[in-house]
């Protein structure tokens, strides 16, 4: 029977073995695993300070967790977070939550879903049974909120663009919430469990949360994607999670 020293020894030396192995590792191999991604402030579906850093984040986690990655999230302004995946300088692996659009393959490779969007309208509770519309065109008589560089869907971001619909942008959903309630806006597009979660939590949209209404119809039921940067620099990860995303989008 080997002695305890022996055994003592043969330990030691294979603990300095896996030590000279580890310090012949490139540098950074440990963190080759690892997707950064850029997201904003957007409860209940992402914030730093959510449990879970929201739902759609949780999610995310658990689509790279499966596929042997693991996930860092910086929360930024959206203006920013959008232009990570505009080269490999930026330093990040792409962003969320995004919706579907036709373009949007062109700029990046879509992942998911992540999770479900319904997007629709805020409006004065007093003006809620009086705005309605047929078909999108219609909406052209109200003004009508955005926030800036917030995608919508297809057919109706065509429709501001070719100035068919009056709008006014916004840098967050609360400053369209407050003008909503004071009547400078008729209507503001908005997820409906944002709207929700702003009049529990937020302190201002707080105190104007009775003057204000989702509206009954919806704009569209989007589903929510991760944007990954269209390099190729994941393609194992891509292949895993998004065959077929950009044309099963809504």
């Amino acid at each position: 029977m080997p002695s305890r020293f022996h055994r003592e020894s043969v330990g030691i030396l294979a603990l300095l073995q896996l030590l000279f192995l580890c310090a012949l590792c490139p540098p950074g191999m440990a963190a080759e695993r690892e997707v950064r991604l850029a997201s904003l402030f957007w409860p209940p579906y992402t914030g730093t300070d959510l449990p879970g850093q929201g739902s759609t984040t949780q999610a995310v986690q658990e689509l790279l967790s499966s596929n042997g990655y693991s996930l860092s999230v910086d929360f930024m302004p959206w203006a920013r977070a959008i232009k990570v995946v505009d080269g490999p300088g930026s330093g990040y692996d792409g962003y969320f939550p995004e919706y579907y659009t036709r373009a949007l393959g062109q700029r990046c490779t879509l992942a998911g879903p992540v999770g479900e969007s319904p997007l629709g309208f805020v409006v004065h509770r007093k003006r809620a049974d009086a705005i309605g519309w047929d078909r999108l065109e219609d909406l052209g008589q109200y003004r009508i909120g955005l926030v800036q560089d917030y995608i919508n869907t297809d057919e109706f971001d065509a429709l501001v663009a070719d100035g068919t619909l009056a709008v006014e942008l916004t840098t967050a959903d609360q400053q369209n919430i407050l003008k909503v309630a004071s009547g400078r806006l008729d209507m503001a597009v908005i997820d409906r469990n944002v709207l929700s979660w702003l009049i529990e939590h937020d302190s201002q949209v707080r105190t104007v949360g009775h003057l204000v209404t989702f509206h009954e119809k919806l704009l569209a039921k989007q589903e929510l994607f991760v944007c990954f940067r269209n390099d190729g620099h994941l393609a194992p990860l891509m292949e895993a999670v998004s065959p077929g995303t950009a044309q099963g989008g809504p």
